[in-house]
């Protein structure tokens, strides 16, 4: 009964460790897609600063703007790494505990077999 629960116990903790791998990988593929995005935006703003180099108002004003974004940017994609770390983190959690469920069942197995010996050698 025992090694059945933890059987179905490890079951549903691979299930859950695929599903967050698939979460994982899902989300570091789109933030891959929106960093890129991001940074062709970059890019554009920065190729328009450059041309907006003149020394009237209007120009400055846009080279805040563009920095403003710049800064936006910056921030979004630090936020996009953290996810990604806390995303790494908890799969690193799965799988250890997977691990140690895999190790308690293995022990209870083979506390079970030798239980099952200690029986037969004292009926027989």
């Amino acid at each position: 009964l025992a090694r059945e629960r933890n059987a179905e116990e490890i079951k549903l903790l691979r299930a859950k460790l695929a599903e967050t791998e698939k979460k994982m990988k899902d989300y570091v593929t789109n933030q891959d897609e929106q960093t890129k995005i991001f940074k062709e935006k970059v890019a554009t703003a920065q190729k328009a600063l450059e041309r907006l180099s003149g020394p009237n108002d209007e120009c400055e004003q846009k080279r805040s703007r563009l920095a403003d974004i710049n800064f936006e940017t910056n921030r979004i994609m630090d936020i996009f790494q953290q996810k990604i770390q806390k995303l790494e983190s908890e799969h690193q959690q799965a799988q250890s505990h997977t691990m140690e469920v895999e190790r308690t069942m293995t022990e209870n197995i083979e506390l079970v077999e030798q239980e099952k010996i200690k029986n037969i050698q004292q009926y027989t």
